[in-house]
């Protein structure tokens, strides 16, 4: 195992555990309302094409953050992970499974 975490996990990795947890479980409860239903499926997918992930979010808010983060005394990554930001990780890991759900329900036509 490398001791220099790969860039997938990195972020993750040097989130707090409970940061992870809350977006974890967001990820859940939202594919838990979604429960097979074809049309919340296909809207939920529209919306991770549209959602900005962590690095998005530093590159265009840099100065912002690093001011806000002085001020607060928090690092910029930990700050918008907080604000609930995921990885492009998670994002894919969550458009992965609503397609594995998709294609469930067109097989099961």
């Amino acid at each position: 195992m490398s001791l220099i975490a790969t860039s997938p996990t990195r972020v993750a990795q040097h989130t707090a555990s409970a940061v992870n947890r809350r977006i974890a479980f967001e990820t859940h409860a939202r594919q838990e309302r979604i429960n097979g239903r074809r049309e919340a499926i296909m809207r939920q997918l529209r919306e991770l094409d549209e959602e900005w992930n962590v690095e998005r979010v530093i590159q265009a808010n840099a100065a912002s953050l690093v001011l806000a983060g002085t001020v607060l005394g928090l690092a910029p990554l930990p700050l918008v992970r907080r604000l609930g930001f995921r990885t492009e990780r998670e994002i894919a890991d969550e458009r992965n499974i609503l397609r594995a759900h998709l294609d469930a329900l067109s097989s099961g036509d």
